[in-house]
């Protein structure tokens, strides 16, 4: 991986830990381990798809991220499941 590429990883998993600590201080509930695992899947699937549809006209306002930063996206929340199935938060 290169150091761009770790880069983006980084981004995407820090910005999901933080988005999930942010709730647990506002006391929202954690969400279940089936949406969960529906969000990895997305995420991965996300990941595959991010290239390819770079060539296609743009949404407004979304914005397609490199693959690495969905790929830490789902590395964060493969942390955060084991976590919640682990009993730590």
């Amino acid at each position: 991986m290169t150091s761009q590429e770790n880069k983006y990883f980084s981004l995407g998993y820090s910005s999901m830990l933080r988005m999930h600590n942010e709730a647990l201080q506002r006391g929202w509930p954690a969400p279940s381990e089936r949406k969960i695992v529906r969000e990895i899947f997305l995420l991965e699937h996300s990941a595959v798809h991010a290239n390819r549809d770079e060539h296609a006209l743009p949404m407004l306002s979304q914005q397609v991220y490199p693959t690495e930063w969905y790929q830490g996206r789902a590395a964060a929340l493969r942390k955060i499941l084991l976590e919640l199935r682990s009993g730590v938060n």
